[in-house]
């Protein structure tokens, strides 16, 4: 048969440039079984980033061991005797005593700084207090406040704060790492009733809330800026720049273990993970190349990743990591711009999550606090490394010490197994009785011997260990606390020589002084990044509507002790000022600045009449001020009701016999009025 040829064949001219190409999502792209490929690929660069900043971090664990070592209080007594040059001498010991002790010189000095520091930044509340830069600032930044003080008690940034200036004193580095979480889970939404014939109004007057069944469902609990802890050992920073310029790199990540429950729950739509059904279904335990912590004989961080069960995941070896990044280099789309990504692998197999950066701070989310500072070089020592050699000296002085003193209280003797019984000596103990044999005893009767020292001896010991060593113990802890700047008056311990109040104010203030440097550099380089980026992440990611807790002069100005905040109330170009520990108070917050008004104003009598504009203070105003600054709130409900009458009626009642005059201690008469 021919082919029918159509009559009329109409062509059809598309335009190609104008045929806009849909870009795949990234987690597409990646999965594991059909984007093999580009999986594997960037997997590989995110690995050789890794294993490039393990490399240069490294370098430091073993000085890190040490200070863990010293603040546990731990002492191996294998460890081989330690060089000026850092090497080991494999032919003698370090301690010098089967049992010996750890003197505590660096946990003290620590815990002395670390409560100053932590007193510092953490002592007011709410802990982070921001202030308006101009009129229109002001009620957002008050409301911005609040959401903040609800997102530290959520997250428990006092811990994390707290572990970020442990780790910058003892290692010299202490790092917290933020980000917007959104917690998924079962929650109830409650509904109505549904009885056929009966309106829903008519439930609900008779029933109450008996009228509504709770109905179980998954979805989003709470959000809140978190703050994590990362362990100095895991951390992940391009070594290329120093921290106080951390910004400038182009990575920064860090390690950490992870089950997989924790997973799913942020598994799409709920989160950003994908590729989970791909995960090894027994985990790795970790290795060298993941974990260092716990390679020095302590152990107390070693994880056992294994499962317990057929059904249980277990935990990972997970590694989160920054990047900046050209994407057309890497694959991931045609742009040519660096742009930050953001990736999460496991066990070095499986990339779970890819996308952009979403954050508007278009920062590295990672706060680093540092001890001493070398801002031309990426690591510095921490102050408590810089003390671990005394430390290591105060150690072997005083387990010398011990070891020479258990020399002298046990026992040594010369004598001889033919005249002196030798169990006596071997078994005795206390109050022991030695035996002669015969032959000694015989050979003094006949005047042969005429002393039993003379075949009986004990050997002559002087302990060369005493007041020369404590002496030394104590010139060695001094240098430590000239180091570290925690005297005794900040610790607390009583200063051996008397001192006037005046000399003892000046040692703490001038300790103060130098633990405030400290301060400011931590608050320059972590405290206020971090607290930026949180402030930035409620503008951007607030989503649930929902009432937050307020209280003090907020909660007055408001009239009510809790405010509803929705996301549009946050949007706008505000210009907030944070408030750290380092600046000064604020003086309409401080209850001590207003004791004062009220203290000056009641000796000027000036204060206490109508002024020319006719205004007058009002010192029951300035009271209550008072209270709710000391954390008073309701100081109202202890005023009482009192009937104010006339002074010309009041004068009347006092000539009749009704009213009796009111006077202040020492017959003063107050003074009439309201």
């Amino acid at each position: 048969m021919a082919a029918v040829e159509p009559e009329d064949t109409q062509t059809l001219e598309v335009d190609i440039e104008s045929i806009s190409v849909v870009e795949r999502p990234l987690e597409e792209k990646l999965d594991y079984e059909d984007g093999k490929e580009l999986h594997t690929k960037i997997l590989d660069k995110l690995i050789a980033r890794r294993d490039y900043s393990v490399e240069h971090c490294e370098e430091r664990y073993e000085e890190w061991d040490r200070v863990r070592k010293h603040l546990k209080l731990y002492i191996d007594l294998k460890a081989k005797a330690r060089l000026g040059d850092k090497t080991s001498d494999e032919s003698a010991r370090e301690m010098p005593f089967q049992r010996s002790v750890a003197i505590p010189v660096s946990y003290a000095n620590l815990h002395v700084l670390l409560t100053q520091m932590s007193s510092i930044f953490t002592a007011r509340n709410p802990m982070i207090q921001l202030s308006g830069r101009g009129p229109e600032d002001v009620f957002r930044a008050k409301m911005m406040e609040v959401l903040l003080a609800y997102d530290n008690q959520q997250t428990k940034a006092f811990s994390a704060l707290y572990s970020m200036f442990q780790d910058a004193l003892a290692f010299g580095t202490g790092i917290t790492y933020d980000s917007w979480e959104i917690e998924s889970g079962a929650k109830f939404e409650y509904q109505p009733l549904a009885v056929p014939g009966v309106p829903a109004e008519l439930l609900t007057a008779y029933l109450g809330p008996l009228a509504y069944t709770p109905i179980r469902t998954i979805g989003v609990r709470r959000e809140y800026n978190r703050w994590k802890p990362v362990d100095p050992y895991k951390f992940r920073p391009d070594p290329r720049v120093a921290f106080w310029n951390l910004q400038d790199g182009e990575f920064c990540g860090h390690a950490y273990e992870v089950g997989y429950n924790a997973l799913k729950k942020k598994e799409a739509p709920f989160g950003p993970y994908f590729n989970l059904s791909h995960i090894p279904k027994f985990a790795k335990n970790m290795d060298s190349r993941h974990e260092k912590r716990g390679t020095d004989g302590m152990n107390e961080s070693s994880f056992n990743l294994m499962s317990r069960d057929e059904k249980d995941r277990g935990y990972f070896a997970a590694e989160t990591m920054v990047v900046e990044l050209i994407p057309k280099d890497w694959g991931i789309s045609d742009d040519d711009f660096p742009m930050k990504y953001v990736f999460t692998w496991i066990d070095d197999e499986v990339i779970i999550r890819a996308h952009e950066l979403p954050n508007v701070h278009q920062q590295f989310p990672y706060s680093v606090a540092e001890s001493d500072p070398d801002f031309h070089s990426t690591w510095s020592p921490g102050i408590i490394e810089l003390i671990e050699p005394m430390q290591r000296y105060i150690n072997w002085l005083f387990n010398s010490h011990i070891e020479n003193i258990t020399s002298v209280l046990n026992n040594q003797w010369v004598y001889s197994p033919r005249f002196i019984e030798r169990n006596d000596l071997e078994y005795g103990g206390p109050g022991e009785h030695i035996r002669l044999k015969n032959e000694a005893v015989e050979m003094m009767l006949s005047g042969e011997i005429a002393d039993v020292r003379q075949f009986f001896f004990q050997v002559p010991i002087q302990d060369v260990t005493g007041p020369s060593y404590m002496n030394a113990v104590q010139y060695l802890y001094q240098m430590v606390q000239l180091l570290s700047g925690a005297n005794d008056p900040m610790s607390g311990i009583q200063l051996p020589t008397e001192r006037s109040a005046t000399e003892i104010h000046t040692i703490t203030a001038k300790a103060s002084d130098r633990l405030a440097i400290l301060a400011k550099l931590s608050d320059e380089n972590a405290i206020q990044p971090l607290i930026q980026r949180s402030i930035l992440n409620r503008q951007q990611f607030t989503q649930m509507a929902q009432y937050y807790r307020i209280l003090g002069e907020f909660a007055q100005e408001y009239g009510m002790d809790s405010i509803f905040v929705e996301m549009q109330d946050l949007q706008g170009e505000f210009d907030y000022i944070p408030i750290s520990g380092i600046m000064p108070e604020d003086p309409a917050r401080s209850a001590q600045a207003w004791s004062q008004i009220m203290a000056s104003a009641a000796q000027n009598p000036a204060l206490q009449q109508p002024g020319p504009d006719g205004r007058q203070l009002d010192f029951r105003k300035v009271f209550d001020t008072i209270a709710q600054k000391m954390g008073i709130t309701n100081i109202g409900r202890y005023y009482m009701d009192v009937q104010v009458v006339p002074d010309e009626e009041a004068m009347a009642q006092e000539q009749a016999g009704n009213f009796l005059p009111v006077q202040a201690p020492g017959n003063a008469m107050l003074p009439a009025g309201g």
